[in-house]
C-alpha cells in the first residue's frame, strides 16, 4: 500500500476516535461524571466542569503526539499497517489512562464536597420501579428479535453453500487481503479449511452480534418515576431502534465478507461498489446506533434508581462486578454503549476473550513492525 494510501486509512480512526473521546462526558448524559455518579446540578459546577476542560486539553495533546508518531511511522519508515494498530491501541490506552486519573479527582472532589460542605443530596434519587408491564412488552420485543436476527444467519449458509458448490472454480491461490482500493495485495493457497474458517467467522460474528443485541435490550432500563406510562412508550420505542439498528450492521458486516468470499471465486479483486456501499451503512448504522443511545430515556435526571447506580460495584468506575446482579449487560457511567458485568459466568468469559484480544492485537502490532 502506497503512503498516501496508509494515511487515507489512518485519519478515519485518528477523527472518529478523537471525537468520540473528546466528547466522552457530553455523550454520556446528566447523571454521572466520569464514571461518577451525581447529579446534573453539580456536574456544571466549575470544580468539575473544569476537570472535563483539563481532560479534553490532555487527550488533544496526546492525541497530537500519537499521530506525529504515526506519520514517523507512514512516511519515514513506511510502516502505514503498523501506524493503524498502533494509534488504535495507543489510544485507547491513553484515553483510559487519562479517564482514570480525572476518574479519580472527581470522586475526590465529589466526596470533599459531602464532607466538608455538609452537602447531602448530591448523590442521586434511591427511587426504585419495577414495571412489570413494561417487563412483559420487552420480552415480546426479544422474542420478535430473536427471529429476525436469524437473517444474517440464513444469508451466510446461502453464500457459504454457493462457494463450496463453486470450488473447483476458484484458482489455486485466492486473496485473504485487500488494499483501500479493494485491490488484493495478500495470497494464500486454496483449501477446504480456509474457506470453512471464513465461513465459521462469518457465522461466529453473527452469533456474537445477535447475542450483545439481545443482550443490550435486555439490560435494564430506567423509567422516568414522574411519568411512568409515557416512560414505558418511550422506552419500548428505543430498544426496537436499537434492535434494527443493530440489525443493519450485522447485515452490512455479512456483507463485507460475503464479499471477500465471492473474490475467491470471480475474483480476486473486491467489488467496490459492494464495499463501499456495506461499509458506509456499517458507518451509518452505528452513529444511528450512538445517537438513540444520546437521545435514550434512560438519561433523565428523574429517572428511577437502578442497582448499577451503587459506585461500590464499580472498578474505577467503568467496570461492573456485581454479583447480586443477574444482568449481564448494563449502561455505561462513562461514555456510550453497554458494558457487561464481570461478576456473571459470561462476563466472566466475555472478560477473558476481551484481554486475550488485546494480548492478541499487541503481538498482531509487533509483528507488523517486521513486515
Amino acid at each position: 500500500m502506497s503512503k498516501l494510501g496508509s494515511l487515507m486509512m489512518l485519519a478515519p480512526h485518528v477523527i472518529i476516535l478523537y471525537l468520540l473521546f473528546y466528547n466522552m462526558q457530553s455523550l454520556t448524559g446528566n447523571k454521572q461524571f466520569f464514571g461518577v455518579s451525581i447529579t446534573q446540578e453539580y456536574i456544571n459546577k466549575d470544580e468539575f466542569q473544569s476537570l472535563n476542560r483539563k481532560y479534553k486539553k490532555l487527550l488533544s495533546i496526546g492525541v497530537f503526539i500519537i499521530f506525529s508518531m504515526c506519520l514517523l511511522f507512514i512516511f519515514i519508515l513506511d510502516k502505514g499497517y503498523f501506524a493503524s494498530i498502533f494509534f488504535i491501541l495507543t489510544i485507547i490506552t491513553y484515553q483510559f489512562l487519562l479517564y482514570f486519573k480525572i476518574h479519580n479527582k472527581a470522586k475526590e472532589l465529589k466526596y470533599n464536597l459531602l464532607n466538608f460542605n455538609g452537602i447531602n443530596n448530591i448523590n442521586l434519587s434511591s427511587k426504585s420501579v419495577i414495571d412489570i408491564k413494561f417487563i412483559n412488552e420487552r420480552d415480546k420485543l426479544i422474542k420478535k428479535f430473536r427471529y429476525i436476527y436469524l437473517l444474517p444467519v440464513f444469508i451466510i449458509s446461502l453464500a457459504s453453500i454457493y462457494t463450496l458448490y463453486k470450488y473447483n472454480n476458484i484458482s489455486d491461490i485466492v486473496p485473504i487481503h485487500w488494499n483501500f482500493f479493494g485491490v488484493a495485495d495478500s495470497f494464500i493457497k486454496k483449501s477446504y479449511l480456509t474457506i470453512l474458517c471464513i465461513i465459521g467467522i462469518q457465522f461466529i460474528l453473527s452469533i456474537i452480534l445477535s447475542f450483545i443485541s439481545i443482550s443490550s435490550i435486555k439490560s435494564r432500563v430506567r423509567i422516568d418515576t414522574e411519568n411512568i406510562e409515557q416512560s414505558r412508550i418511550n422506552n419500548i420505542k428505543y430498544l426496537n431502534k436499537v434492535g434494527y439498528a443493530f440489525l443493519a450492521i450485522m447485515l452490512s458486516t455479512i456483507l463485507i465478507l460475503t464479499n471477500g468470499l465471492i473474490a475467491f471465486i470471480h475474483g480476486p479483486n473486491l467489488n467496490i461498489l459492494v464495499a463501499i456501499f456495506s461499509i458506509l451503512v456499517t458507518i451509518l448504522s452505528t452513529i444511528y446506533l450512538i445517537i438513540i443511545y444520546i437521545k435514550s430515556p434512560n438519561s433523565k435526571s428523574t429517572s428511577s434508581y437502578t442497582p448499577d447506580d451503587d459506585e461500590d460495584y464499580w472498578i474505577l468506575g467503568c467496570i461492573y462486578n456485581n454479583p447480586n446482579d443477574p444482568s449481564f449487560m448494563v449502561q455505561k457511567k462513562f461514555g456510550i454503549g453497554w458494558t457487561m458485568n464481570i461478576a456473571t459466568p459470561i462476563g466472566k468469559v466475555f472478560l477473558v476473550i476481551t484481554v486475550l484480544l488485546f494480548i492478541v492485537l499487541f503481538f498482531i502490532l509487533i509483528e507488523s513492525f517486521f513486515i
